[in-house]
């Protein structure tokens, strides 16, 4: 799976593209030229349930070391959407959008990935899965808690840049290295502010 922003495989102006493949249904939505929004549909027919997926690579490692006191504090600041859904799968809510790490059915590398499962759907009597009903308002629930999660990692990334070089103390450190693993793994998450431009993709139009 790709991350949630990621390079293109097509062009801007060319709509939400969706995509058959071995293991998953890949949906692409271009957000600006050479960059796009990704997300993974996972249907099961003989259950008639559909997992929503966005995959987040290894964003959020930072979750399974030993947290200081300190460390605790940023994150309860800077992530509010991603403790809540973090709380979401801890509580075995999988009706609601869950932050959870999962195996990548592609490469099988464990990630990352914010996820919602929706039951009871008609799965095997529409050909394209585009028009089961009530399928596109959930996949707009995990896109909406995705653009949060987004929002949350470029807020703290943007202030870490903004801090002096010679800013100091556990929590500045902690930051950075969150920052510095977001650099690595988040691909064109962190493109600048133009990743906002994803706020006016139309997650009302056909998915």
């Amino acid at each position: 799976m790709k991350m949630f922003f990621d390079d293109s495989k097509t062009l801007y102006d060319a709509g939400v593209q969706i995509r058959q493949k071995k293991h998953y249904i890949e949906l692409e939505y271009p957000v600006e030229q050479g960059t796009s929004a990704y997300l993974y549909l996972f249907p099961d027919e003989d259950e008639g349930t559909c997992t929503i997926t966005t995959c987040w690579n290894k964003s959020f490692d930072f979750l399974l070391s030993d947290l200081s006191d300190e460390a605790k504090t940023v994150i309860v600041e800077y992530f509010p959407t991603s403790l809540k859904l973090l709380q979401n799968k801890m509580k075995n809510k999988s009706h609601k959008p869950q932050l959870l790490r999962a195996e990548d059915p592609k490469d099988g590398q464990i990630k990352w990935v914010i996820c919602k499962e929706v039951e009871n759907l008609p799965l095997e009597d529409y050909e394209d899965i585009r028009e089961v009903p009530g399928l596109e308002d959930e996949v707009k629930k995990v896109i909406e808690k995705s653009i949060a999660v987004k929002d949350e990692l470029l807020r703290l990334h943007a202030d870490v840049q903004d801090s002096p070089p010679q800013a100091a103390g556990n929590q500045q450190a902690f930051k950075r290295g969150i920052a510095e693993g977001a650099g690595r793994s988040l691909g064109g998450l962190l493109f600048g502010l133009a990743a906002s431009v994803f706020l006016g993709v139309d997650v009302g139009g056909d998915f």
